[in-house]
């Protein structure tokens, strides 16, 4: 039986009648009986009673029809998927990420994708994760990478890497000199009570990096020295780099422009670390070009 078999049976169950079907399929109501007779015979068994003018499966037809249902949807993803590889790797790959993030895509990882797939068109949507999850269920985004997400059913999570909170300031600070290396700690680990009076540059509270800062302030019982609030992490990095301020951010790796800037490890007892996750549509086969996007972002970390 081939594909068109089975579109034939399951039409006759959904009209309850040949004419119809037949209708529906635009062929001849005798081509169509002669088929069903065909079929039947194959399986020594009718598939349909004739109840009046009406087509009602028998048992083993229904178990037929709900095969051939089933193998009809089968057929329309793989069409679905393959047609998805072949745009992929000359159509257009969205992608979905936060706005502090935008530059780290576009230095580190959107140029080489262009190089490698020439003939593809990247787009880079920048926005809050529960906006950019609610444009790829719409379809309106192919990958989202983001940071904590609360995982869904229908989203598959590919871990891309644990971001520790790091302190972020210029180059020549003056806790450079008290940084010292420490076992459990990524960077050169200062404590809170050496960095906490110094100028700070505050992340937007609609930022979870921003939420995040305030609860570690609180969590501490401290009152930092806030001389600058921005809602951009690029913009936040650039103060820094002026020497306006010190911040805090995830330790993702710096975009090109953030020469001059330097990480620094410092305590945090509630043990909290960012999960940074590429998300895709569970039931969609990743195109090449998706899983080299991906492996180009972890490859990134190391």
């Amino acid at each position: 039986m081939n594909i068109k078999d089975f579109e034939y049976i399951a039409e006759i169950a959904a009209q309850e009648s040949i004419s119809k079907a037949a209708a529906r399929l635009y062929l001849s109501q005798p081509t169509l009986t002669k088929f069903l007779k065909k079929i039947e015979a194959e399986f020594d068994t009718p598939l349909f009673y004739r109840v009046g003018k009406k087509m009602i499966p028998t048992p083993a037809g229904q178990a037929c029809v709900e095969k051939a249902r089933r193998i009809i949807e089968l057929n329309d993803q793989m069409n679905k998927n393959v047609k998805s590889l072949r745009d992929k790797s000359r159509g257009s790959v969205r992608i979905g990420t936060s706005a502090g993030r935008g530059e780290f895509f576009i230095d580190r990882i959107l140029g080489e994708m262009t190089r490698r797939y020439p003939q593809a068109c990247f787009t880079l949507c920048l926005g809050p994760k529960a906006q950019l999850l609610e444009q790829m269920e719409n379809d309106e985004l192919d990958i989202v990478f983001a940071s904590n997400s609360t995982e869904r059913p229908y989203l598959r999570y590919t871990d891309i890497a644990r971001e520790e909170m790091v302190l972020v300031v210029p180059d020549g600070h003056p806790l450079l000199e008290k940084a010292r290396p420490r076992e459990g700690y990524s960077y050169p680990y200062v404590s809170m009570s050496d960095w906490a009076g110094f100028p700070f540059i505050m992340s937007d509270i609609r930022m979870n990096t921003g939420q995040y800062v305030r609860m570690l302030f609180d969590h501490y019982h401290l009152t930092p020295n806030t001389v600058l609030e921005i809602a951009s992490l690029q913009y936040i990095y650039s103060a820094v780099r002026r020497g306006i301020g010190i911040t805090i951010a995830p330790s993702m790796p710096l975009p090109q422009n953030g020469q001059g800037l330097r990480y620094l490890s410092f305590d945090d007892d509630r043990g909290i670390q960012w999960h940074f996750t590429a998300i895709t549509k569970s039931q969609t086969v990743p195109s090449g070009a998706l899983d080299e996007l991906i492996r180009l972002v972890k490859n990134s970390y190391d």
